[in-house]
C-alpha cells in the first residue's frame, strides 16, 4: 500500500472520532490563524485563500470567520474528512455568506488549477514524502506578494514513543518526520521566509491509552509497519504508568515576491 492510501485510509477512518480527540491540531490552528493574521497585508485581505488539508474543520472555521468575503477551496486527501469539515462549517458558512468549494484532492499528484492570495495548511504536510517539490509547485499557484502559511511536525515528534520501539527491536509505525532546517530549506521557492517553533504536550494514563488517542487522531500506523500483537501487549504492559506525548511543531510563514506588509 502506497503512503497516499495509508494515510487516507487512516485518516477516513478517524473521521467520527477526529474532532473531539485532536487537540493539538485545534491548539496549532489557533497560533497559525494568529500568525496569518500578522503576515498578510492588512490593508488588502486575500480574495481567493487555498486551505490543504481541512481536517475536521479547525482551521478553516478560522479563516471562513477571519476572511468572510474571500474566495475558498477547501482540500483534503479523505472524502470523510472533507465531509465533515463541510458539516462542521455549514452554519458558519450560510451565516457569513462564504463562498467555498471543497475538494478531494492528493496535492502530491495534482494542485488546484486556480492561483491564490494566500494558501494556508495546518498539520499536513509531515505527511508528504517530497516535500520541496512541493513547495515548488505551491509557489507556482500562489499569486504575486501572496502568502503562504503552514504548520508541520518535525523529527522530534513522539520520541519517547519512537524510543520505546527501539529498545524493544519492533518497527516503529508512527510518521518519519523532517528536522526544521530541512523544512525551512525546502522552501527556497519563496522568500521572506519566517518559522518559528512550539512544543505542545499531552498526558495520558498509559502508553495504551496514548496509543489510542494517536488512532483516534488519524496518524497511528502511519507507515502501514506490521507490528506483532504479542510483543505489542508485552509494550503496553511494561508502560502501564503515566505517558506524556510531546508534538514539536514547526510554522513557517513565506512571500511568493516582495515585502510582508505586517509584522
Amino acid at each position: 500500500m502506497t503512503q497516499f492510501l495509508i494515510v487516507e485510509k487512516n485518516f477516513s477512518k478517524a473521521a467520527c472520532y477526529y474532532h473531539k480527540h485532536a487537540l493539538a491540531q485545534k491548539y496549532t490552528a489557533e497560533i497559525l490563524l494568529d500568525i496569518c493574521v500578522n503576515r498578510v497585508d492588512c490593508t488588502s485581505p486575500p480574495k481567493s485563500i487555498l486551505e490543504i488539508g481541512c481536517g475536521t474543520g479547525f482551521m478553516t472555521s478560522l479563516l471562513f470567520k477571519q476572511f468572510p468575503n474571500a474566495n475558498f477551496t477547501i482540500a483534503d486527501i479523505s472524502s470523510e474528512m472533507l465531509a465533515s469539515c463541510k458539516q462542521n462549517t455549514a452554519s458558519l458558512r450560510k451565516e457569513l455568506g462564504i463562498k467555498a468549494v471543497f475538494k478531494k484532492l492528493n496535492i502530491e499528484n495534482k494542485l488546484p488549477p486556480s492561483s491564490f492570495d494566500l494558501i494556508i495548511s495546518s498539520l499536513t504536510f509531515q505527511w508528504i514524502e517530497k516535500l520541496g517539490l512541493l513547495m515548488s509547485n505551491l509557489a507556482n499557484i500562489l499569486n504575486k506578494n501572496g502568502v503562504l502559511l503552514f504548520s508541520t511536525l518535525t523529527d522530534k515528534t513522539f520520541l519517547n514513543l519512537k524510543l520505546i520501539f527501539e529498545d524493544e527491536k519492533l518497527p516503529y509505525p508512527g510518521p518519519l518526520l523532517y528536522s526544521p532546517d530541512s523544512i525551512i530549506k525546502s522552501c527556497d521557492s519563496f522568500t521572506n521566509i519566517h518559522s518559528q517553533k512550539k512544543v505542545y504536550t499531552e498526558h495520558f494514563s498509559s502508553l495504551f491509552s496514548c496509543l489510542k488517542h494517536i488512532q483516534k487522531t488519524g496518524a497511528g500506523n502511519a507507515t502501514g509497519t506490521y507490528t506483532n500483537p504479542g510483543k505489542l501487549k508485552n509494550i503496553l504492559n511494561k508502560y502501564s504508568k503515566p505517558f506524556d506525548l510531546n508534538y514539536h511543531i514547526l510554522f513557517i510563514s513565506a512571500n511568493s515576491n516582495g515585502d510582508l506588509k505586517c509584522t
